[in-house]
């Protein structure tokens, strides 16, 4: 089985070269899989990313966010049939970018508006048995 680390965003990403070069991953558009009912996201425009880092996907995501918007993440293992997330959505968790606000199953936490990226890599930001959103409002 193979891993892919797919997010959704609520308007299509401009400038992908850009972004990729400033951030240091690879972006493709990755509507077939969303076609296919193989991802649980809610937002339209679906896309994978490789060669990335922890820190710098989240930079990557709080630099491509805008006031308002909304980031659905969801790694998903090829060949593994249903998502996970489909039968645990409890687990799902939701990150704020602009009140640094941190929120699973198990309660809401506060981050450090200076080490925020810091404390954010070591905690959960992405996984197969549910939806993680980022928003910014």
């Amino acid at each position: 089985m193979s891993k892919h680390l797919f997010i959704a965003t609520m308007r299509p990403l401009t400038d992908i070269k850009h972004i990729e070069d400033k951030h240091d991953v690879g972006i493709i558009s990755a509507e077939e899989y969303q076609e296919d009912g193989d991802l649980p996201f809610t937002l339209p425009y679906v896309y994978e990313m490789f060669n990335n880092n922890t820190e710098s996907f989240l930079k990557f995501i709080d630099e491509v966010m805008d006031i308002g918007d909304a980031i659905e993440v969801y790694e998903y293992w090829e060949g593994s049939g249903l998502p996970e997330s489909i039968n645990l959505p409890n687990e799902a968790r939701t990150i704020n970018l602009l009140t640094y606000i941190y929120k699973d199953e198990y309660g809401e936490y506060s981050l450090n508006k200076k080490r925020w990226l810091e404390e954010l890599a070591s905690r959960t930001c992405s996984s197969h048995r549910s939806v993680t959103t980022f928003v910014k409002y």
